[in-house]
């Protein structure tokens, strides 16, 4: 692990503008040298783990290998019969990290780890973070594939057999409708309902007292998803990738796929 990073970087310079690497992984592994200072030996020791396999992975974007993910799995073996690393220490050492905010959890099929802000400007992300913020809908959300990775899966047979939209408090009346509108068939018809918040929560539950009654809807399915908002802070997880991404993205593209 210390011969990678001292290969990596120029002579005395601490980990900082890792210069004889290209610049995806430079600027994974320069994130230690921002942290080190504020982490203890062990997590020290995890954040290098968990930037090695990010640093590894970003090299083979078409062919993840699962063992060399930053994910709790591959920690978890990392760490096996380590000294003074039980059973799970590292991944809640992981976890810390997150919560302040030197890394953050990349939802998917997968989830992993990832250094948070990838090296850039901090407060140009922070700007970018919260013009997204402000500018982004529930509706957005639940159409976004990344947020939504690990939401509702339905089985091949499940698929064939019923047909749910994903529906907010915004647009639930219209696409209710435009659902009895259409020729029926052999499908089931249902919508998938969903909150950002609790404010839409509660709309939210209100709204579907409302339709219940009304025969116009009798055929068709609601999931009250809304019980277990979409939540704020898996709303931030995704708010800090996504400014990171779009920093990069007129910066360097390959890295901006990386973090996005």
């Amino acid at each position: 692990m210390e011969f990678f990073y001292d290969k990596g970087t120029d002579e005395n310079s601490d980990l900082i503008d890792s210069s004889n690497l290209d610049k995806v992984i430079s600027a994974i592994l320069d994130s230690y040298g921002r942290y080190k200072d504020s982490l203890n030996d062990d997590e020290r020791v995890v954040l290098k783990a968990i930037l090695l396999m990010e640093a590894i992975t970003s090299k083979t974007l078409k062919n993840k290998i699962p063992l060399l993910m930053p994910s709790e799995e591959s920690l978890n073996l990392a760490f096996e019969g380590g000294e003074n690393f039980d059973a799970g220490r590292a991944i809640n050492i992981a976890k810390e990290l997150v919560r302040r905010k030197i890394l953050y959890e990349q939802p998917g099929n997968t989830k992993t780890f990832a250094t948070s802000a990838v090296s850039g400007d901090q407060a140009e992300i922070d700007t970018i973070k919260k013009n997204i913020s402000e500018n982004t809908k529930t509706l957005s959300l639940i159409e976004n594939p990344k947020f939504m990775a690990d939401g509702f899966a339905f089985s091949a047979a499940q698929k064939l057999r019923f047909k749910f939209i994903n529906v907010t408090i915004n647009n639930i009346t219209v696409k209710l409708n435009r659902l009895t509108d259409e020729d029926e068939d052999f499908h089931i018809k249902g919508v998938i309902c969903f909150a950002r918040n609790e404010d839409e929560q509660i709309k939210m539950r209100e709204k579907i007292k409302e339709i219940l009654p009304n025969e116009r809807y009798h055929k068709i399915v609601l999931i009250n998803a809304a019980v277990n908002f979409l939540g704020v802070e898996k709303f931030e997880r995704w708010l800090d990738y996504s400014a990171n991404a779009e920093y990069w993205r007129t910066k360097d593209k390959k890295l901006s796929e990386q973090v996005e």
